[in-house]
């Protein structure tokens, strides 16, 4: 399922961009336009990328994806991996977030339906899991370049540096 719903976001993603570029997605404002470009551009090379895990029907032991639903619409597919360290702590690092693409349009364009905060639940059930599932995880490491998701990730516990 997860692998068709990487497909299926593949596809939804490039054609926005398309849209977007060929302007049958009208944006008028240039700086929105480029953001928005950005955003989906930056997606399609998460999503391209994670879907490379499904090539041989087999992921890795140490790579988890982790997804928000929200009113059975998937939202957002976290992928994250498992590093030991020299001192035998287990690190989890989230490495990849990606968004529906029409939640990302209608986000950028303050339509109707935006599903906001759909990645800080995600990050929320990925702490819940972990507590669960893998005490063996010490530390929790999540990169983000938002500073609407930083702060966010902040108020959850992580430290300022890069959420550390």
């Amino acid at each position: 399922m997860l692998k068709a719903k990487f497909q299926s976001y593949i596809a939804r993603n490039k054609e926005l961009i398309k849209n977007i570029n060929n302007g049958e997605i009208d944006i008028s404002d240039d700086d929105l336009k480029f953001d928005t470009k950005h955003d989906l551009t930056n997606n399609q090379r998460f999503l391209e990328s994670s879907y490379e895990d499904f090539t041989e029907n087999k992921i890795e032991g140490n790579i988890h994806y982790y997804l928000t639903n929200v009113n059975d619409e998937n939202v957002i597919i976290f992928r994250t991996e498992i590093e030991e360290s020299s001192s035998g702590i287990n690190t989890l690092e989230v490495d990849l977030v990606m968004s529906n693409p029409d939640n990302i349009l209608k986000n950028r364009l303050n339509l109707q339906g935006a599903i906001k905060r759909a990645s800080v639940d995600n990050i929320r059930s990925i702490i819940r899991d972990i507590r669960t599932n893998n005490p063996t995880i010490k530390k929790v490491v999540a990169y983000v370049i938002s500073p609407i998701l930083e702060s966010n990730y902040r108020r959850m516990g992580f430290e300022t540096s890069f959420c550390l």
